[in-house]
């Protein structure tokens, strides 16, 4: 295909060369996937992460389900994550207690009933914006007097309709927003799932598939609650270079913006600055009004202080923002890493467009401020695949071609990044092609996919920024001998 479009189009487009796979490693890729809750074996050594990232020896878990299915597979895949038998049903207000070792369990599995319906939108008020809010507001009232405050950290997994139930114009009663605002109020950390139909029997002669993308999905599910926790079973596998002598603290920027009133009723710009210690294991959240608190306590904060009422910001309030808890941080912190998304920022902070872009230099409104007025600080901004900003690719070598889970640097500056598959795709092949023939068996065959293939879309991640004296070329040096084609999306 790439030949193809090379001949098609010469005399427009020039192909560039093909990428080198990057070899230096600041952040071990191995060591960093065993530290995470959703690759740990060890149920106990989990429990013990929960009590230590809470600070308190009993964890709560809701499970409020729609369908039985559905709460059969959160049943199991809990069982799976926290190595515990959970019941088939608890009464209100009576949860089953697990006691282990490290950590007590107090587990309820209950319907959610009439809080998954559709939301009760009055036609009485004239208002539009007025009608949603209130709607969102009685069932958040709801559920908060039903379930009153929790007196310990407790999750919960919900089963809510999918978006096909809430379309057109019913799409203003769907009542996942409510839902989350309702059990935040109550000191819970919610994840939402739609149902989870057992998969269907293999038909004669055919093999069963190799994975359940439900059973993957409620496994996600639940390893975001732990995530919203801020749950990690051991620290950063950092592997300080030349120029980076000392591990660095992480400083993520992000802009909640809801510009759609006809969902909630509710117009926001809401910027948050997450930070996390350089073992990984110490993570806070702020957003304007909040002050720097714990990750889990900071959400429960966000969502009483901006997610109910009108939040509009001018990109020189956000701007302000960003610019104070960055000077916040250097200031803690002798090294620092900022990361930024340019799809989600550049909106609210406009240095990030590309036109604007400049290396080397922090630009807040009018003030350019050269990087080393920041000492230790160093920014990476990303682009990612939302929006189609970047293309798909595919890798090849001497022995194989597919996709590859790496960083290929296009210039000292500028890195292309590639994922491996994510779970929900553990059963596709790797270099299935619908246009290029393949040897199977030692005999070249036309191409004739019968699984499910995935393509990755990189990320672009350029560097633009150095603290003071350090050195770029490390990173232009780079070797192997796997190269990567980027195909036009």
């Amino acid at each position: 295909m790439v030949e193809w479009a090379t001949d098609m189009w010469s005399q427009h487009l020039e192909p560039v060369e093909p990428l080198k796979k990057g070899r230096r490693t600041i952040l071990v890729p191995k060591s960093l996937k065993a530290s995470k809750y959703s690759k740990c074996d060890d149920t106990s050594s989990l429990r013990a992460a929960i009590k230590d990232t809470i600070g308190g020896d009993v964890l709560g878990v809701d499970i409020f389900w729609d369908t039985k299915h559905t709460r059969d597979y959160a049943r199991r895949t809990l069982s799976a994550v926290l190595g515990v038998e959970v019941p088939e049903h608890t009464d209100a207000g009576q949860p089953a207690v697990m006691v282990t070792d490290e950590l007590t369990l107090q587990i309820s599995v209950r319907p959610i009933g009439a809080w998954g319906g559709p939301l009760a939108v009055s036609e009485d008020i004239e208002n539009y914006e007025e009608r949603l809010q209130t709607a969102v507001t009685a069932r958040a009232d709801q559920i908060a007097s039903a379930l009153g405050q929790s007196s310990v950290p407790t999750i919960a997994m919900v089963e809510i309709k999918g978006k096909k139930s809430f379309t057109g114009r019913q799409r203003a009663n769907d009542p996942k927003f409510a839902i989350k605002v309702g059990l935040s109020r109550t000191a819970r950390w919610s994840q939402c799932v739609t149902e989870a139909l057992p998969p269907a029997p293999a038909k004669p002669g055919q093999k069963p598939p190799k994975s359940d993308s439900n059973q993957e999905k409620l496994l996600r599910g639940w390893h975001d609650l732990l995530r919203q926790l801020g749950v990690r079973t051991t620290v950063l596998a950092v592997r300080p270079a030349a120029t980076i002598a000392e591990p660095p603290a992480y400083l993520a920027f992000w802009l909640i913006r809801q510009n759609q009133q006809r969902y909630s009723g509710i117009t926001r710009q809401v910027p948050v600055a997450v930070l996390i210690d350089p073992t990984g294991r110490d993570i806070r959240a702020c957003a304007p009004g909040t002050g720097w608190l714990p990750l889990a306590q900071a959400q429960h904060a966000i969502s009483a202080r901006h997610m109910l009422s009108d939040q509009k910001r001018s990109p020189d309030e956000i701007t302000r923002f960003f610019q104070q808890a960055l000077s916040q941080v250097v200031n803690i912190h002798p090294s620092s890493l900022l990361l930024t998304c340019a799809q989600n920022l550049r909106w609210g902070w406009p240095f990030l467009n590309h036109p604007n872009f400049r290396p080397d230099v922090v630009q807040f409104g009018e003030s350019i401020t050269p990087i080393s007025d920041f000492p230790g600080l160093r920014h990476v901004r990303v682009r990612t695949w939302e929006r189609d900003e970047v293309p798909e690719a595919f890798a090849f070598n001497d022995d194989e071609e597919g996709h590859s889970a790496a960083y290929w640097p296009s210039s000292n500056r500028t890195f292309i990044s590639t994922g491996d598959k994510p779970m929900s795709a553990t059963s596709s092949v790797k270099g299935a092609s619908k246009i290029v023939p393949g040897w199977r068996d030692r005999v070249l065959k036309d191409p004739n996919p019968k699984v499910m293939a995935w393509n990755h879309r990189g990320d672009c991640i350029m560097r633009p920024g150095f603290c003071a004296g350090s050195d770029s070329r490390e990173d232009a040096e780079h070797g192997g001998t796997e190269e990567v084609q980027r195909r036009a999306a």
